[in-house]
């Protein structure tokens, strides 16, 4: 489980250990003199106690590996904790435990903390458990990942360290969820939405439940038209369908920078979306809205960006938040036409749309070809606050609420 290192000054010590007792050796055979064979039988003894003294140490030593994952958002503050138990008969004093964790998390107690490595004293007692307690404090969005962890300790029988490196992964993370960003107006726009819910007066039609006809009235859609009714009442008739309302919501996210279709948008702004999708993320789960999400950020397998599918109640909220937390500061993205085209293929019926993030130009065609079944929402940024803008047309007007 732990790999030894040990340091180029060590190694050449060793040889020179063995040089002396050649020497003694040879000495002691020339002058027939037994202090020489005396001597040469210590720096034996020391340099057979030292290569097994090398050979086992680390050997005994476990790092207890249980799986862990604890959830923070920023600002909390959480305890972690590193179990070790030592089966040697040897003790390691004087040592020092260091560790990387990414910048999600910091620690105000631990004076050595330089680009996220954490070093603290260490010392473990022979044939003993021995628990390090660490106080982190949740700094940034994200996932922190504990890693490269070392042990260093005095070597026994040289004036030399001994460093142990821990192999395997280790299986304790650390989330910190984003922090919602308020949203203003969102109340104004979610008081009804197209779907399933059966409604005697909706501004919304299930297409696929056709109730009746009547006769055709100017603006009627043309594909409603009855050709075979029409016939029969010599006028033209038009389908009429059951009026319904639907509460569920898609969550789009848009991570794409308006200069490059491969680049994503700057970090400070991504953080920002990260938190107003938190946030409606949110108010949708306290109003009772389902919601399914899209992110245009690359995933391997056979959905190339993220998605999470709907889904209500206080899990599906936390499922959310981890998503959002692992979103990578400088994510691998997908051009946004190709994921919204994909989205667009599987709508079945009328749907709430949000927009988090910006509409790019080569976006317009595809969404404005969603208006006329869906109502689509966009989630701005005005005046330094964000604010939830109707969209309307094929030209995606945008009206302020």
């Amino acid at each position: 489980m732990w790999e030894k290192i040990m340091e180029v000054d060590s190694t050449k010590m060793t040889d020179y250990v063995i040089l002396v007792c050649i020497f003694l050796a040879v000495v002691g055979g020339i002058t027939t003199r037994q202090i020489f064979f005396v001597i040469g039988f210590l720096f034996v003894l020391y340099l057979f106690l030292n290569l097994w003294y090398e050979k086992v140490m680390g050997e005994k030593l476990i790092l207890k590996n249980t799986k862990q994952t604890i959830r923070l958002f920023p600002g909390d503050k959480e305890t972690l904790f590193f179990h070790f138990q030592n089966d040697s008969i040897f003790p390691f004093v004087n040592g020092k435990f260091r560790f990387q964790t990414g910048n999600a998390i910091i620690t105000p107690e631990i004076s050595e903390q330089h680009h996220d490595q954490f070093e603290l004293p260490l010392a473990l007692f022979s044939k003993g458990k021995t628990t390090l307690a660490v106080n982190v404090h949740a700094k940034n969005r994200g996932v922190a990942k504990i890693s490269n962890i070392i042990f260093q300790y005095p070597h026994l029988f040289k004036f030399h360290s001994i460093t142990l490196s821990y192999i395997p992964f280790f299986h304790k993370e650390i989330i910190v969820y984003p922090q919602p960003k308020k949203i203003d107006g969102l109340y104004k726009f979610f008081q009804i939405a197209p779907g399933l819910q059966q409604m005697r007066i909706s501004p919304f039609e299930n297409i696929e439940n056709r109730i009746g006809t009547r006769n055709y009235q100017y603006g009627d859609p043309f594909k409603h038209i009855n050709w075979k009714a029409s016939a029969k009442a010599q006028s033209l008739q038009t389908n009429t369908f059951e009026r319904v309302v639907d509460k569920s919501l898609i969550i789009i996210v848009n991570l794409q920078a308006k200069e490059n279709r491969n680049f994503p948008i700057s970090s400070e702004m991504l953080e920002r979306n990260l938190s107003y999708t938190a946030y409606l993320a949110q108010f949708a789960i306290n109003q009772g809205y389902p919601y399914e999400l899209f992110i245009n950020m690359k995933n391997p397998g056979s959905i190339p960006y993220i998605h999470l599918p709907e889904g209500e109640g206080n899990a599906h909220y936390m499922h959310t938040l981890e998503m959002l937390a692992r979103v990578h500061q400088y994510p691998m993205i997908i051009p946004i036409t190709e994921m919204i085209y994909r989205i667009g293929q599987d709508f079945k019926q009328s749907k709430t749309i949000i927009i988090v993030g910006e509409i790019l130009t080569e976006m317009n065609m595809i969404i404005g070809g969603w208006r006329s079944n869906h109502q689509i929402l966009q989630i701005k940024e005005v005046n330094e606050t964000a604010t939830i803008i109707p969209l309307k047309g094929k030209g995606l007007k945008q009206f302020a609420p």
